[in-house]
């Protein structure tokens, strides 16, 4: 059986080069929008953060072991998810260019 590594391979360069023009923008964009896209970046990883946590609290109870260093990184994912978001709201106004709040296709 062979695998066509083709497709993957035509998708993660698609992937690496959309990264890629979003990174030069960062020394053009300004302190508050480079601000935004990283609390963006954070904020869309910790969701991650939350599913290792509880699937490692998950395999030490199968084991036996304290358990409570996995619930302690599902609660601290939760908590900065919290915190950070209104913070992403925010940022999301500051970065909107003038007059454009309430427009059409847009969330205000």
């Amino acid at each position: 059986m062979t695998v066509c590594w083709a497709r993957p391979a035509k998708w993660l360069q698609g992937r690496w080069r959309s990264w890629w023009s979003i990174i030069r923008l960062f020394p053009v964009a300004g302190r508050v929008a480079a601000v935004a896209m990283m609390l963006n970046l954070v904020i869309g990883v910790l969701p991650l953060g939350f599913v290792i946590s509880t699937s490692v609290a998950i395999g030490r109870v199968a084991v036996g072991t304290s358990i409570w260093g996995g619930v302690l990184g599902a609660v601290v994912s939760l908590l900065l998810q919290a915190v950070l978001s209104p913070l992403q709201a925010a940022f999301r106004g500051a970065c909107r260019p003038a007059g454009t709040v309430g427009c059409p296709g847009q969330d205000g």
